[in-house]
């Protein structure tokens, strides 16, 4: 397991809990990193570095990169902590550094503890507090265990998930324990309360004062972080496993991998005769790159719907069809220690699929040509008439205000839930009142695509990296205006002109999308008695959470297999399954 704990306590106090969680650590299987005054950090299977000056006290569990010179990831020598340790202060960091890391310590030798989670950071970090000491975990079985405090289940928190599923609130499912989630910092004074706060804004790059004029300019800059972030992510691995697709994205990945001459083994899992059949571009990408391909085909009847892959988290992240996604991969490359996704791609690469370049480009320029033009252009890339997209695009234009609340998702929820269901916190920090529409979506969908980084069970055990949701590649896809983003009828129009120098025309400019909706659709079918089960005689029905009625009219024999019910009713079946191992 690749796994970390840490205990925080203030200078004069030495609680027990420090003692406990060291032997229950050492039990667990992490190694002592640091026990200096105030820190004991563990680690198992991680990169874990002590820093001890007198700038910065404290510990750093993760890759993280100088945003300036040699793309190397800090590696804890003297010369490294003598460059990172008078910069440890998370209003420099998300500046001058980057990369999937949690730092934590006292600035300054001072009284103050700080956790500083790098923007779009692949580590779960958890915390809880325990008397006089902060407790922060990469799961919730450590939480729990080294604090022995019995961790529940909090309803209320259940509901909110199921509403909001994309995204991850503070508060997480079990009572008592908060997530610090990538882009925040938390701080803990002595004799104070704690204080999280966000430590990098979105919007300070998408704001339009920010954008770029000119279309080639930001294709040169696309290219260069592109090869930049990948380059860096990468570097240190050994044989790692690539999930090779065949799409634009996980295609880029196995492009820069080829260029810096990485070794990578990749696998394609298909659906025969499906749309989730990709092996013709998986292949042509391999064969063009001379990369080793594996190609694998997931049955159905394997995934145990029971079963939650990653219950050691304090939310259901991970998703039942998953299992058969971690067993194909994993037994393509057993001896693998990392695996490559090209997760996020799709939005940080600006796929919209919506009216907002139009508006956006409207709003900015008021320039009827170029309104049309986008217009144009976004129709062809969603399949549908000018018309359609014109009307669209209208409407959206005539809304006053870009922010709007996320939407909920009340479906098969019981009537009670959905009475008291509230807005939940946006996970970034309130956007400015002028911002445009389709840059607003810009930026959600990036948070969005940030839950699922936590969705596979095998990073658990080898080391998750998804190069697309880099920081600094982020930062210039959002100075990017939505419009440039669309061309000659394709969306990711840039990323697609840089995408050709590297991959065969077929990929590049592919137009389909591929996914795994026929495994999907064999899991509902082969389950449905069991799913009965769960959700009508299961702990979510027990606390009035779902909409018995519903879910038996959708679950009785003969009932049409609609295509936004079937995974929903499997999306609550990870929730039960999860529920059940903590219950």
């Amino acid at each position: 397991m690749r796994r970390f704990l840490a205990v925080l306590t203030h200078p004069g106090t030495v609680p027990a809990i420090a003692q406990t969680a060291l032997h229950y650590g050492k039990g667990a299987g992490l190694a002592p990193i640091s026990q200096m005054p105030g820190l004991l950090l563990m680690a198992q299977n991680m990169e874990a570095f002590a820093i001890d000056t007198e700038a910065f006290s404290g510990g750093i569990i993760g890759d993280l990169y100088f945003r300036h010179g040699p793309g190397e990831a800090f590696d804890g020598t003297a010369t490294a902590i003598e460059r990172l340790a008078p910069i440890c202060r998370s209003a420099e960091l998300a500046e001058r550094c980057w990369g999937s890391f949690l730092l934590l310590g006292r600035p300054d030798m001072g009284s103050e503890f700080a956790a500083y989670h790098a923007p779009f950071s692949s580590l779960p970090v958890y915390y809880a507090c325990a008397g006089d000491a902060l407790v922060l975990a990469s799961d919730a079985h450590l939480l729990a265990g080294c604090t022995q405090v019995r961790a529940r289940i909090s309803w209320p928190n259940i509901a909110s998930q199921l509403a909001f599923d994309d995204f991850a609130a503070r508060t997480t499912c079990l009572t008592g324990i908060c997530e610090l989630r990538g882009g925040e910092t938390l701080e803990w004074p002595l004799n104070a309360a704690l204080i999280t706060r966000f430590n990098w804004n979105p919007w300070h790059h998408a704001s339009q004062d920010r954008w770029l004029d000119e279309e080639e300019a930001a294709k040169v800059l696309l290219e260069r972080e592109i090869m930049r972030c990948t380059s860096a992510r990468i570097s240190r691995l050994t044989l790692p496993l690539l999930d090779l697709s065949g799409g634009l994205d996980s295609s880029l990945l196995a492009a820069m991998a080829a260029r810096r001459k990485t070794e990578v083994r990749a696998v394609t899992v298909f659906s025969a005769a499906t749309e989730g059949d990709e092996r013709g571009f998986a292949r042509a990408v391999a064969e063009h790159l001379g990369i080793k391909l594996a190609e694998a085909e997931p049955q159905a009847e394997r995934v145990d719907v029971r079963l939650c892959p990653t219950p050691y988290l304090p939310r259901p992240h991970a998703r039942s069809f998953v299992q058969e996604i971690d067993r194909l991969t994993l037994g393509a490359a057993p001896d693998a220690t990392a695996f490559i996704n090209g997760g996020g791609g799709d939005a940080v690469l600006c796929h919209l699929q919506s009216s907002g370049p139009a508006v956006d480009r409207w709003r900015s320029q008021h320039r009827l040509g170029g309104f049309l033009h986008t217009v144009t252009e976004l129709s062809a890339a969603a399949q549908v008439s000018f018309w359609v997209g014109l009307r669209k695009a209208v409407a959206k234009s005539m809304r006053t205000h870009a922010q709007v609340p996320l939407a909920k998702n009340p479906t098969f929820l019981s009537a009670d839930v959905r009475c008291v269901l509230a807005d939940t916190e946006l996970p970034w920090p309130p956007p400015p009142p002028d911002l445009c529409p389709g840059k607003l979506e810009h930026v959600r969908g990036i948070y969005s695509s940030c839950f699922n980084m936590h969705g596979f069970a095998r990073s658990g055990s080898l080391k998750a990296v998804y190069p697309m949701l880099s920081q600094p590649l982020i930062e210039i896809c959002l100075r990017i205006p939505t419009w440039m983003w669309l061309g000659n009828g394709h969306n990711r129009y840039l990323a697609r002109r840089v995408a050709a120098k590297w991959l065969p025309p077929q990929v590049a400019w592919r137009r389909s999308k591929g996914g795994l909706g026929r495994l999907q659709r064999d899991v509902y079918r082969l389950n449905k008695e069991r799913l009965r089960e769960m959700l009508l005689d299961g702990a979510l029905q027990a606390a009035g959470l779902v909409d018995r009625r519903a879910i038996e009219g959708q679950l009785a024999p003969g009932a049409d297999l609609t295509s936004h019910q079937f995974p929903r009713l499997l999306r609550l079946a990870d929730f039960e399954a999860w529920a059940q191992h903590w219950a």
